[in-house]
């Protein structure tokens, strides 16, 4: 009887502690972009990011649509720092619900977007195939999220 109850409650105690690890996954291509912003309306948090190409938003149209669709759905704040390039793509976001968004000098301008969202942060490295990396991990988002502070008070 007992060790039936052990083997009972076992596997949801190495759940409970499984959950907070810290790890980290790679994706290659547009997918792996897909996949992420899957993710972040699953865990159902406010989303922060910074250095957004306005390139990123043109190769994923069809996908944003759904994706904003289904934030606003869930309450989803969003804020963003755009590079500067984006002016019409910043316009058409900060019209949608729960969704702030700002942009930073040309100088600011980066090659690498970073996403921070409950315990995750998602870093998307662009050249000829994008290259994905998503962290979990309380230590990193508290970091990301003081760096994300900073930019947003320099961001117009």
């Amino acid at each position: 009887m007992q060790q039936e109850n052990v083997r009972t409650i076992l596997p949801q105690l190495q759940q409970s502690f499984d959950i907070h690890k810290d790890s980290a996954q790679t994706f290659y291509g547009i997918d792996g972009v897909k996949h992420i912003l899957q993710d972040m309306i699953e865990e159902g948090e406010d989303i922060y990011s910074f250095g957004i190409p306005k390139e990123l938003s043109e190769s994923l149209a069809d996908f944003t649509t759904t994706f904003h669709r289904n934030r606003i759905k869930k309450k989803i704040a969003l804020y963003q720092i755009y590079n500067e390039n984006a002016t019409e793509r910043i316009a058409f976001l900060n019209k949608l619900k729960y969704c702030s968004v700002r942009h930073l000098d040309k100088k600011f301008d980066v090659p690498a977007t970073t996403v921070i969202y409950g315990r995750k942060v998602a870093i998307w490295i662009f050249g000829d195939v994008i290259f994905s990396v998503l962290i979990t991990s309380e230590t990193m988002v508290v970091a990301y999220k003081k760096y994300f502070d900073l930019l947003w008070k320099q961001a117009k």
